[in-house]
């Protein structure tokens, strides 16, 4: 027997392997679509994600300046109060104010317990007195060694 193939078999072939190609075309689109919507789901979260960072860096970004301010600030008391050296005597007729205004500070300070004591203590500083009488400016110089 002869094989012989007519046209309409070799017709029928081409039709079998044009189905399969497309069908391996289809799929191939499903497979496609599929891997598209799941970066887009991925840059959604990426996008969700970046957005949380950058609320969060702004809002570090305001408490650093805030806390720099208050540092700043601070600074600047610490500076006043040591350039001042001590309190101001209180304005006449408020000593009983500033006491107790003083209060926390002196119960603190007795909390805290004695002071140490120094066994080779430093030589003690001279000291300029001034004295103020009848607006007249006298300066005494003690030496307390």
């Amino acid at each position: 027997m002869e094989d012989y193939s007519s046209p309409l078999d070799e017709g029928i072939e081409e039709l079998k392997h044009c189905v399969l190609y497309i069908s391996e075309l289809e799929a191939t689109i499903v497979a496609a679509n599929d891997e598209i919507r799941r970066r887009e789901i991925e840059i959604l979260n990426l996008k969700h994600i970046l957005t949380k960072t950058m609320k969060e860096r702004n809002e570090a970004e305001q408490e650093s300046k805030k806390l720099s301010l208050e540092k700043l600030i601070i600074q600047q008391q610490t500076a006043d109060e040591s350039e001042n050296g001590r309190r101001a005597l209180p304005e006449k007729g408020k000593l009983l104010e500033a006491v107790k205004e003083a209060g926390p500070l002196l119960h603190t300070l007795l909390l805290a317990g004695p002071l140490p004591q120094w066994q080779h203590p430093p030589p003690p500083p001279s000291f300029t007195t001034k004295i103020v009488v009848d607006g007249y400016n006298f300066s005494c110089f003690d030496n307390l060694s």
